[in-house]
């Protein structure tokens, strides 16, 4: 296959970077660009791994800050929470918690288990 010029490199990035922005996983966007642009999975990771610091550079060039994200983050959570609760979703909920539990260390320490699965004291 021809190597593909700048412009359609560029194309590809974009595409990869708009996947990513929308939560797609990495190995998905691999997938995704290996069938539908008919390139090799290593060129695709290639093209993720240039998509992933396009995103990093947008984030730095607006100044956005890790308090102002993490601000973003839990309000999202809280909202992903509620909407879980109002359709049911209580598995969807249970993570959104956990997540804001990890993204806020809330909650008690917890105690590695030993191999016996007992706690260890």
């Amino acid at each position: 296959m021809a190597r593909a010029n700048k412009v359609e490199l560029n194309r590809r990035i974009d595409i990869a970077a708009d996947m990513l922005a929308k939560g797609h996983s990495g190995t998905s966007v691999v997938t995704f660009m290996s069938e539908e642009e008919g390139i090799s999975r290593r060129q695709s990771q290639r093209i993720i791994s240039k998509a992933y610091q396009q995103l990093v550079n947008d984030l730095e060039e607006i100044g956005l800050d890790r308090k102002e994200m993490v601000s973003q983050l839990i309000v999202n959570l809280q909202s992903g929470i509620q909407k879980s609760l109002a359709l049911g979703h209580i598995s969807a909920m249970v993570a959104c918690v956990r997540t804001l539990n990890d993204l806020c260390g809330l909650g008690a320490n917890k105690q590695p288990l030993r191999s016996s699965g007992r706690r260890l004291s």
